[in-house]
C-alpha cells in the first residue's frame, strides 16, 4: 500500500511575516480547507493561503491566493495516493 501524500495550507498575514498551518491527507478536504481559508482570510492586504503537496523532495506548491490575484493554479490537486 502507498504512503499517503498529505497536503498542507499555509495562511501569511503579511509578507516573510507569521503564519499558520494545517494538514490533510484527503484531497477534497484539503482543497476544501484551502478555499475556506480564503474566504476567510484571503481578503486581507498582504495575506496569502497557499496548498502544497508534501512530496519527498519538499513541499510542492498548487494553489495560492491573495487579495490582490485572487486564486492561482500552478498544478491541479493529484490524488492522495
Amino acid at each position: 500500500m502507498p504512503a499517503e501524500r498529505p497536503f498542507r495550507i499555509t495562511v501569511t498575514f503579511t509578507p516573510g511575516g507569521p503564519a499558520v498551518s494545517g494538514t490533510w491527507s484527503n484531497p477534497d478536504t484539503a482543497e476544501g480547507k484551502f478555499h475556506e481559508w480564503a474566504r476567510s482570510h484571503g481578503g486581507r492586504p498582504g495575506a496569502a493561503v497557499t496548498l502544497w503537496l508534501e512530496t519527498p523532495d519538499g513541499l510542492e506548491e498548487l494553489r495560492t491566493w491573495t487579495a490582490e490575484r485572487g486564486e492561482v493554479v500552478h498544478r491541479e490537486t493529484p490524488d492522495a495516493r
